[in-house]
């Protein structure tokens, strides 16, 4: 066969990205389509547009995709393997708060303060933080919004007043 011939098209590289969208949504990594588009660095709106085949995926976000959440690189643009993820393995991300000092590694024990070996997992609190982060966007242009508008009734609000008559005027 062809090297070319095993190389896919843009739409079945789209078609495989949607796939992989929908595992890691079913397996529980993220909660929501707009965290896991925050999380690829893409607009909530432009995300729609390629899940619903009006936009293909950028190699930017296929690569995130494929860095954090194990989604297999020869799987979605080579077609190969019949897993969307790397080695059957979900990701897992653990996190050692030694001396408040926040590191995010690959699963391994670590003993804590009281000499037992624990383990955390940090996935469900990114995915919480991916959400909050996009509800505080949309909160802070709202407040731009309401700002501007509250701006605009002031200005309004202040020509009103130096046209109104005052009860010593005379009307002409």
């Amino acid at each position: 066969m062809d090297l070319y011939e095993q190389i896919l098209t843009k739409e079945e590289i789209n078609k495989r990205f949607k796939r992989a969208v929908t595992a890691i949504l079913s397996k529980g990594l993220i909660s929501s389509k707009a965290g896991l588009a925050d999380s690829l660095k893409v607009k909530p709106a432009k995300f729609s547009e390629i899940l619903n085949d009006r936009m293909n995926a950028g190699v930017d976000m296929i690569a995130i995709m494929c860095d954090y959440y194990h989604v297999s690189p020869d799987w979605i643009l080579m077609g190969r393997g019949n897993n969307v993820f790397r080695k059957n393995e979900l990701p897992k991300y653990w996190i050692d708060d030694e001396d408040l000092d926040v590191e995010y590694h690959e699963p391994e024990e670590f003993i804590n303060s009281v000499g037992q070996t624990d383990k955390v997992s940090v996935a469900p609190f990114m995915d919480l933080i991916h959400e909050k982060d996009v509800v505080i966007r949309e909160q802070a242009e709202e407040i731009g919004r309401l700002k501007a508008r509250i701006e605009e009734l002031e200005r309004r609000r202040g020509d009103n007043a130096s046209d109104a008559a005052t009860p010593n005027a005379r009307v002409g």
